[in-house]
């Protein structure tokens, strides 16, 4: 096993959104099996551990949201034909996260903190199977200036389970 933490981890935007923070992570700890590093197969990740995760969603009035931060593909000009990379993940768990959704175009705000998630199982090629459990406190939700509800709790758990290639 590699075991990999990253302190202080921070996304910001660019463009648009310069300087505005978009993530934000106390910890981030991955385990990786280093002989999968090594197969063609793919790369097996045990898990991924999010300390403190403070994520901050905003679509501005035009529309345009600070999370499409993904740069345009280059595109193949050499007739490359190699398979995307393949990633097997066992865990994902967040703990005492926060994440806010402010949408300037559609006047809603909302968001949590407190909150501890983790989703285990199978994420693997095109097949998904995944358990989920987790709780939110202080929920909140306002439209158009309006307090619609403000300290709520939510606990949850379920499966889910998914064929990406027969969606």
């Amino acid at each position: 096993q590699l075991e990999v933490t990253l302190k202080e981890l921070t996304i910001t935007g660019t463009g648009d959104f310069a300087g505005q923070e978009l993530l934000r992570v106390n910890t981030l700890s991955t385990a990786v099996s280093l002989s999968s590093l090594w197969k063609s197969e793919g790369i097996t990740v045990s898990e991924i551990i999010l300390n403190q995760p403070q994520l901050h969603l905003f679509v501005n009035p035009t529309g345009k949201a600070n999370w499409d931060i993904s740069r345009p593909s280059a595109g193949s000009s050499s007739g490359n034909t190699r398979k995307p990379l393949q990633i097997d993940l066992t865990k994902i768990q967040l703990i005492n996260s926060k994440i806010t959704y402010q949408d300037e175009q559609s006047k809603i705000k909302s968001g949590f903190g407190g909150g501890n998630f983790e989703l285990s199982g199978m994420l693997k090629g095109s097949d998904t199977k995944l358990n989920f459990a987790g709780q939110a406190d202080s929920i909140q939700l306002e439209y158009n200036g309006k307090q619609l509800f403000s300290g709520m709790k939510l606990i949850g758990s379920g499966a889910i389970q998914a064929n990406v290639e027969k969606m």
